[in-house]
């Protein structure tokens, strides 16, 4: 599909990269009733429990992060903090410099495993050399 770089109707483009078709970035997301929903079709738990469940362990997370503890999930990613270090920054209306204070802040690397089931892609094989008998439709040049 060919990309006119025509914005979408409706006055502005949040969420699309300028240069990039719209269906390369789809809109939809799956919040946390939506993945309650799943989880409990998956698990056949009832909603209630697995609020319970993903509260909790949100919560865990949470709290070992505030330790300064790495959280691992074998196969899906590491929790942990990064602290940030105070610097200098710039208001980009007027240019004024101003101290942007340090912070901790919280990180997630995916798993080896969860970085390759997002780049799972079907692998077409194709020829390495077109057979002979297969003529080129390009003009050809004089």
């Amino acid at each position: 599909m060919f990309y006119n770089g025509t914005r979408p109707q409706g006055g502005h483009d949040r969420g699309f990269h300028a240069n990039a078709p719209p269906a390369l970035y789809p809109r939809s997301s799956c919040d946390e009733n939506k993945l309650i929903e799943k989880v409990s079709e998956s698990s056949k738990i009832s909603k209630k429990d697995v609020h319970a469940v993903i509260e909790g362990f949100l919560v865990a997370i949470e709290d070992s992060l505030k330790k300064g503890e790495k959280v691992a999930l074998v196969g899906f990613g590491t929790f942990e903090t990064i602290k940030r270090e105070a610097r200098i920054g710039r208001n980009p209306q007027t240019g004024i410099a101003l101290i942007i204070p340090a912070k901790t802040v919280p990180k997630f690397s995916a798993g080896k495993a969860f970085r390759e089931a997002m780049n799972a892609t079907v692998k077409v094989s194709a020829p390495a050399k077109l057979p002979t008998s297969v003529k080129s439709t390009a003009p050809k040049k004089k």
